[in-house]
Parts: structure tokens; C-alpha cells; sequence
């Protein structure tokens, strides 16, 4: 009778060679595992990080030398706003003109017979790039003088503007007079001018 062999783990020479290639298949197969996993992914993550990063740095390289491409372009405007920034800002009154410029309301309103029974600058009112000057007037004058006077203003120089005008027609005892054109009225006015505000005035939070 034939001797029944029997399999020894601990020793190899009872294997038989079907065993020892599925053991050396499943070693292999471990190994591979074991070094896919802890090797080849962590190295090609890391790859796929750079991969990234070199794609947005690509894109930043391309994103800014358009915007280097744009300099000369940038800066021409930039020089021709500040001409026309200039050139506008000599239309608007200065602290220092503003005695001259009530000067010359004044001039205009007596070329035009006006005398005014109130003349009182306001409160000031601040907006980002420019204050506004107000003048509250009041006078008893004819509407053709008004208008001639207003006309006189806002063809100054310097930007003035006359606005929130009212006229109370002045009462008289003889009902059947005729009016003229240029009988006088109660009038009521806001003159405006503006001063532009120099950067080093200007909220840096507004910019």
C-alpha cells in the first residue's frame, strides 16, 4: 500500500509543486499590492499635485503677459484721463477762488439791477470726488433780470449752477394795473458751485 504524503508547512520538501507556484503567485501578487499602494500611488499623487501646479502656473504666465501686452495701452489711457481730469478741474472754484468767483455773482447780479437781501453760504455737502458749495439767495427782483442773471452765472468760468428757484408774485394795492414783464418778485434761490477734492483728500476707501 502506498504511503499517503501529507503537506508540512514547515517543510517545503512535502509541497507539492502546484502549492508552491499558487504560494509564490500570492507572495508576488502581495508584494505588488503592497508596493502599488504604498509606492507607485503616493509618487503618482505627487506627480498629479505638480502636474496641477504647473498647469496654473502656466495659465497665470499666460494670464499676465496679457496683461503686460496691455501696459502701453494702459498707460496711454491712463495719461490721456489725467489731461482730461485736469483740464475739467479748471472749471471747478479752489478754496483760494472762491472769494473771486462770489466776485463775480456778485458783478453779475448788479449788472442786472439785483440786490440781494440774503446771500448765506450753506452747509457744505461732501461726495466722493467733489464737495458742493451751497448759497442760499433771496431777493425781490423781476423775472427778465432773473433770467438774465442766471444765464450770467452759468455762463462763468467756473461751474456754477442756480437751482431750486422759486417766485412769490409781490402784492399789490392796485389790482388793475397791468404787470410787466419785469414787475418785481419774491424770489428764492440755491446757488451751487463745486470744489474737486484733491487724492490726498479723497477716502482711500472710496478709491
Amino acid at each position: 500500500m502506498a504511503k499517503k504524503s501529507t503537506l508540512n508547512i514547515n517543510d517545503l520538501s512535502t509541497w507539492t509543486i502546484p502549492v508552491v507556484v499558487i504560494f509564490v503567485v500570492a507572495i508576488i501578487a502581495i508584494i505588488g499590492y503592497l508596493i502599488k499602494m504604498f509606492l507607485v500611488d503616493d509618487v503618482t499623487k505627487q506627480i498629479h499635485g505638480i502636474d496641477t501646479k504647473i498647469i496654473k502656473q502656466e495659465q497665470t504666465y499666460a494670464k499676465n503677459q496679457e496683461i503686460i501686452a496691455l501696459l502701453p495701452h494702459i498707460r496711454k489711457e491712463v495719461s490721456e484721463l489725467l489731461i482730461v481730469r485736469d483740464e475739467a478741474k479748471k472749471f471747478l472754484p479752489t478754496e483760494v477762488s472762491m472769494p473771486a468767483l462770489i466776485d463775480n455773482v456778485y458783478l453779475a447780479a448788479r449788472d442786472n439791477g439785483i440786490v440781494f437781501d440774503k446771500f448765506t453760504p450753506e452747509k457744505d455737502i461732501d461726495t466722493e470726488f467733489y464737495t458742493i458749495k451751497p448759497i442760499a439767495l433771496s431777493a425781490e427782483v423781476g423775472y427778465e433780470s432773473m433770467a438774465s442773471f442766471i444765464e450770467q452765472v452759468t455762463t462763468l468760468k467756473r461751474i456754477m449752477n442756480v437751482q431750486s428757484v422759486s417766485f412769490d408774485a409781490k402784492q399789490t394795492t392796485d389790482q388793475e394795473a397791468p404787470r410787466s414783464a419785469n414787475d418785481p418778485l419774491e424770489m428764492t434761490a440755491q446757488l451751487r458751485t463745486y470744489i474737486f477734492k484733491d487724492d490726498e483728500h479723497i477716502d482711500p476707501k472710496k478709491k
